[in-house]
């Protein structure tokens, strides 16, 4: 038996059923914000010369930074 299965079957038999359901939301991203980490990613990429490997395996904080100062950056050129 494989590792994952004997704790596959742990947690069942310890939780219930209610286990998968629990894990399976626990650990899910919602919608909105996969969404804010793929715009973030395209912008990283379209305006700052990121290829998506890069831009994606960054640590949340420092692609944030990144992506906070590019934003900075690129508002004074859109006012002219």
């Amino acid at each position: 038996m494989l590792m994952t299965e004997v704790l596959s079957h742990s947690l069942e038999t310890f939780f219930g059923q209610e286990y998968k359901f629990l894990i399976s939301h626990f650990f899910a991203l919602n919608s909105e914000y996969i969404n804010y980490v793929y715009e973030v990613l395209f912008v990283l990429m379209q305006h700052g010369n990121w290829n998506f490997r890069d831009a994606y395996c960054l640590p949340v904080a420092l692609r944030t930074w990144f992506y906070e100062k590019l934003v900075e950056f690129l508002k004074p050129k859109e006012k002219q």
